[in-house]
C-alpha cells in the first residue's frame, strides 16, 4: 500500500519532470514550425492538432471569455437552450480573458501545462501499483513510450490494393497509437486524466476509511462537467471493482460486501445522472447525443494493432487481477469498463480506447521480465534490441514524425476570408451558410452560428454537407436552391476560396442573394426569402 512504499529518490523525480519537459516540447514544435507553413500568405489560426476539434474548443473559450458559463452549439441552427458545461475550457476562457491573451496562445499555454502536470501526476499514481522506485520509474517509462503496431498499418497503408486500404480505414480508422503521448496531442484529454487519476486516489485511499467513497462518488458530478468520458470511466471502474472478487476469484460473498459499500457511491452517481437528465432537456443536445450513438464502433481489429505486441503481455500479467488488494480491484474495474465502453454504442464508443492503455500497460510492464528470462534466457542482444524497439519506437516515433509533416488546410485561412469574418461579427445575428471547412473555424472569428461546420456538434453533418454541395452545383435548378436555402434557414451565405471550389454563386428564383461584402475573392451574400416572416 501507498503507506509502506519506500520514499521516491529525489533523482527520480528530476528524471520525470526532465521527460515531462522533453514530452512538452515535442508536442509544442509543431505549434511553431507549422506557423510558416500555410501557403499564399494565409493565416495560421494556432492549432496544428485534430484541428477541426481544435477549433470547436476554440469557439467555447470565446463564448466563455463573453462570460457564458452554458455553451450554445454555434455549429448548428436548430433551435437549442444551451446547457453544456466544459470546465476546462470556461476556465481557460475567463483567465484568458483576465490576462488579454489570444485564443491560440491560451490554448498553446493549457498544452503545455497539461503536460508538465499530468505526466509527473502519473508517476506519482503509480506507487500504488510499484511500491519499488526502480520498478516505478521503469513502468512510467514504459507506459510513456510503449506502442502497438499503428505505425506499421501506416507505413505498409500504401502498399495494399485498394481494396483492402477501403476496409482498413473503415475497421482500423481509429488506429493512432493508444499510449499517453499519443494522447497528450488533445490537452483537454489530459485535463480529464488529471481529474480522473485524482478521483481515483480518492478512491483507493476509501479501502482504510470507507466513508470517503462518499467524497470520491461526489467528485464524479464535478468530473462529468470537467470532461463527461472520464466520469463514465470512473463510474464503470468503481463499480467494476467491486465485481473483481466475483469475477476474478469466484468469491460472491466479499463482492456482495463491496457491492453495498458503493451505495456511498449513490449520491454522487444520481446527480451526475440528474445533471445529465437536464442537459438533454436541451432539444439540440438530446439530438446530438444520439447522433453520436449510433456510428463509429470499434473494430476488434483496432485493439490488436493499435495496442499490438502489448495484448500477450497484458495477458500473462492478468494473473494479477486474481490479487485481493485494491489496486488490482480497481484495475480489474478501469480495464473492464473502457473495454466495454469502447464496443458500446455510447458517445462515440472509439473514445474510451483512450482509457484502455493505462491499465493494460500497467498489466504489461511487469510481465517483460519473467517472460524474457523464460523465453529468451540466452537471447542474443540484437535480438532484444529489435523487440525493445518494435515494442518502445515505433508509435513515438511515428506520431512525432506524423506531427510535425502534417499540415491540416483547414488551420490555416487568408486575409480576405478573415477580413469577412469581422465584418459578419458586426453583422445582426442570424445564422451563416457555408461549406464545412469554413464553418469549422468561423463561429469563434465572427460569433455567429453556421449551418454546418463539426463533425459532433452539426446535426445531421453528411447530409448538410450534400445539401450545401447541391446548392453550388452549377447543375441544379434555381427553385431547387431556393428550397435548399428555406430549408437551411440562414441569413448569410459567405462564399469564398473553399465554396468557390464546389461551384459559381448560386444563382436563385425567388429566394434573393444581396451582396454585402467584398474583398478578394470574399463575398457575403444577405439572403432575402420573401416567403418567410421578417428575421
Amino acid at each position: 500500500m501507498p503507506g509502506s512504499a519506500p520514499a521516491t529518490p529525489r533523482f527520480h523525480r528530476l528524471l520525470v519532470l526532465m521527460t515531462a519537459a522533453l514530452l512538452c516540447a515535442l508536442r509544442l514544435l509543431p505549434y511553431l514550425a507549422k506557423e510558416e507553413s500555410c501557403p499564399g500568405g494565409d493565416e495560421f489560426l494556432g492549432f496544428p492538432y485534430s484541428t477541426e476539434d481544435s477549433l470547436q474548443y476554440a469557439d467555447f473559450i470565446v463564448q466563455a471569455q463573453q462570460g457564458r458559463f452554458f455553451f450554445s452549439d454555434r455549429f448548428s441552427l436548430e433551435p437549442e437552450e444551451p446547457r453544456l458545461v466544459i470546465l476546462p475550457l470556461y476556465l481557460l476562457g475567463r483567465l484568458g480573458g483576465l490576462l488579454g491573451l489570444p485564443v491560440s496562445a491560451t490554448w498553446l499555454c493549457f498544452h503545455a501545462l497539461s503536460i508538465l502536470a499530468f505526466f509527473p501526476l502519473l508517476f506519482w499514481f503509480l506507487r500504488f501499483f510499484f511500491a519499488e522506485p526502480r520498478a516505478r520509474l521503469r513502468a512510467f517509462f514504459f507506459l510513456v513510450f510503449a506502442g502497438g503496431l499503428d505505425g506499421w498499418v501506416a507505413l505498409l497503408h500504401g502498399a495494399l490494393p485498394a481494396v483492402w486500404q477501403e476496409q482498413l480505414r473503415q475497421d482500423l480508422w481509429p488506429v493512432l497509437g493508444w499510449t499517453p503521448y499519443m494522447t497528450s496531442y488533445n490537452p483537454l484529454n489530459l485535463a480529464g486524466w488529471c481529474g480522473l487519476l485524482l478521483l481515483f486516489r480518492i478512491y483507493l485511499a476509501a479501502e482504510q476509511r470507507p466513508p470517503l467513497l462518499l467524497a470520491a462518488g461526489l467528485g464524479l458530478p464535478l468530473l462529468y462537467l470537467w470532461h463527461a468520458y472520464d466520469a463514465t470511466v470512473a463510474a464503470g471502474a468503481m463499480l467494476g471493482a467491486a465485481l473483481a472478487p466475483l469475477l476474478c476469484r469466484l468469491d460472491a460473498r466479499d463482492t456482495g460486501r463491496r457491492l453495498l459499500r458503493c451505495l456511498w457511491l449513490a449520491p454522487g452517481l444520481a446527480l451526475t445522472a440528474i445533471i445529465h437528465a437536464w442537459q438533454l432537456g436541451d432539444p439540440l443536445f438530446q439530438k446530438l447525443v444520439a447522433q453520436s450513438n449510433s456510428h463509429l464502433f470499434v473494430s476488434p481489429l483496432s485493439w490488436l494493432l493499435g495496442f499490438g505486441a502489448l495484448l500477450p503481455l497484458a495477458a500473462y500479467g492478468a494473473r494479477r487481477l486474481a490479487e485481493d488488494t485494491p489496486a488490482s480491484r480497481l484495475l480489474f474495474g478501469w480495464l473492464s469498463a473502457a473495454g466495454a465502453l469502447s464496443f458500446l454504442p455510447v458517445y462515440e464508443g472509439r473514445h474510451f480506447l483512450y482509457f484502455v492503455s493505462l491499465p493494460l500497460y500497467i498489466l504489461a510492464y511487469p510481465a517483460l521480465h519473467p517472460l524474457r528470462a523464460r523465453l529468451w534466457p540466452n537471447a542474443r542482444r540484437w535480438l532484444l534490441f529489435a523487440a525493445a524497439a518494435l515494442l518502445f519506437g515505433n508509435s513515438f516515433v511515428r506520431v512525432t514524425l506524423y506531427d510535425l509533416r502534417r499540415l491540416d488546410a483547414r488551420a490555416c485561412v487568408s486575409p480576405d476570408e478573415l477580413a469577412a469574418a469581422a465584418a459578419l461579427a458586426r453583422l445582426p445575428p442570424g445564422g451563416v451558410l457555408a461549406a464545412r471547412e469554413t464553418g469549422n473555424w468561423l463561429p469563434h472569428r465572427a460569433g455567429q452560428r453556421v449551418a454546418l461546420g463539426h463533425w459532433f456538434m452539426t446535426l445531421q453533418l453528411f447530409g448538410k454537407r450534400e445539401a450545401f454541395s447541391r446548392l453550388l452545383s452549377p447543375g441544379t435548378p434555381p427553385a431547387e436552391r431556393d428550397e435548399i436555402l428555406r430549408a437551411f434557414g440562414a441569413r448569410y451565405l459567405f462564399y469564398g476560396p473553399r465554396e468557390r471550389a464546389l461551384g459559381p454563386p448560386p444563382e436563385t428564383a425567388a429566394v434573393p442573394l444581396e451582396p454585402i461584402f467584398a474583398r478578394g475573392p470574399v463575398r457575403i451574400f444577405q439572403i432575402h426569402d420573401m416567403s418567410a416572416p421578417a428575421r
